[in-house]
């Protein structure tokens, strides 16, 4: 599962999870995609390496991995 915490303007940071805290964050964003129209190729999710036909995904911004929108957990922040 990646560790998302919201940056509070749309985007997300990646919570460094062998440390578990929130406090722990790496210079990692991702942003939440949504498509219109279908896709010639489907990405593989960076996660679960499965391909991602959903509409609804995250894309990192650092890198161009994308993940399924449920092998992405948002933590509150403090």
């Amino acid at each position: 599962m990646i560790q998302l915490i919201s940056n509070s303007d749309g985007t997300y940071a990646e919570i460094d999870l062998p440390k578990q805290n929130t406090s722990a964050l790496l210079d990692v964003i991702w942003v939440r995609d949504s498509y219109t129209e279908p896709r010639e190729g489907l990405f593989e999710c960076c996660e679960c390496e499965q391909p991602i036909d959903e509409m609804d995904l995250f894309t990192c911004l650092d890198g161009g991995d994308a993940a399924h929108v449920s092998c992405v957990q948002i933590t509150k922040g403090s």
